[in-house]
């Protein structure tokens, strides 16, 4: 359950990363974000740092949504009776 958070979280951090050394050697430009009239110019470090961030936020999530949908099949009785391998049939 926690695969598809960790495929995502590991894909920002590489992004980050090629982001990064593409920008170093100036192929691509600074990362600018225009809000209310104000312009926001993120350096090459500033970008990395976003993407490691976001990357281990959804890997926490990731981590939380196992945990939540383990302790629901745990507390399921029906799914633990069937899980068993010791219930009788008649």
């Amino acid at each position: 359950m926690n695969l598809p958070f960790g495929v995502v979280a590991v894909g920002l951090v590489i992004r980050g990363f090629a982001g990064y050394f593409l920008e170093q050697q100036a192929d691509i430009p600074h990362l600018t974000l225009s809000l209310l009239n104000v312009e926001i110019v993120f350096q090459p470090g500033q970008r990395l740092l976003g993407f490691i961030v976001a990357g281990i936020v959804v890997s926490l999530i990731g981590v939380r949504v196992a945990s939540r949908v383990t302790e629901e099949v745990e507390e399921d009785p029906v799914a633990t009776e069937e899980s068993d391998g010791d219930v009788e049939q008649s």
